[in-house]
């Protein structure tokens, strides 16, 4: 392995109170300005995967960048997090269909930056995530009544669709994934990954 100048860095969990030197503006100001807009595309993804995060009890302090799965478990479950709605921040002339990436993906190794490997689906599970809600005005991304959760373990996921890159929900469907509301998505995952004890 080569030798790292500059080590990934120290993960720390940021309350939000610290102050944005030189401004009378303290981090939560940026926050509520850049990360407000939760039906765009990507932040109603990063929301997914705190929901998912949090269904699992899982014990990072915070969201980790270029891993190559999303969620870990406390029971050790890697888990990858993916997310799509009907409606779109932008203006729409019909409802958006539901769609997910799942193509494999070649391992990155956040200490030396390095890819390695061919392609794989780096996970143990895949929670597919719905926003279900189709009016925009009742539209709450925060109501996790509004959404819905298909579980597959990626073995199934790699026995059904091999190297596909996109599936639609009416083809995941198909494969017979654990669909669940918030309140029974640990339980779901936990079942996909084989661990779950009755």
């Amino acid at each position: 392995m080569k030798e790292i100048k500059y080590p990934e860095l120290e993960k720390k969990l940021l309350t939000g109170n610290e102050a944005i030197t030189g401004t009378n503006n303290r981090l939560i100001d940026y926050w509520a300005w850049a990360h407000s807009m939760l039906v765009d595309n990507s932040e109603r993804g990063i929301f997914a995967e705190f929901l998912v995060h949090t269904a699992m009890k899982s014990t990072e302090t915070i969201r980790r960048n270029w891993t190559s799965y999303d969620i870990l478990s406390p029971e050790g479950i890697k888990i990858e997090v993916k997310a799509s709605g009907y409606i779109q921040s932008w203006g729409q002339e019909k409802l958006s269909p539901i769609n997910f990436l799942i193509r494999p993906t070649q391992v990155l190794n956040a200490e030396d930056n390095n890819f390695s490997g061919g392609k794989v689906r780096q996970a143990d599970v895949y929670v597919f995530c719905v926003h279900t809600h189709t009016e925009q005005e009742s539209i709450n991304i925060l109501d996790t009544s509004q959404w819905k959760f298909y579980v597959l373990s990626t073995a199934t996921l790699n026995e059904k669709v091999g190297n596909q890159e996109k599936i639609s929900l009416t083809k995941l469907k198909k494969l017979n994934p654990k669909e669940t509301d918030y309140s029974g998505l640990r339980k779901a995952v936990l079942e996909a990954a084989g661990k779950f004890k009755i």
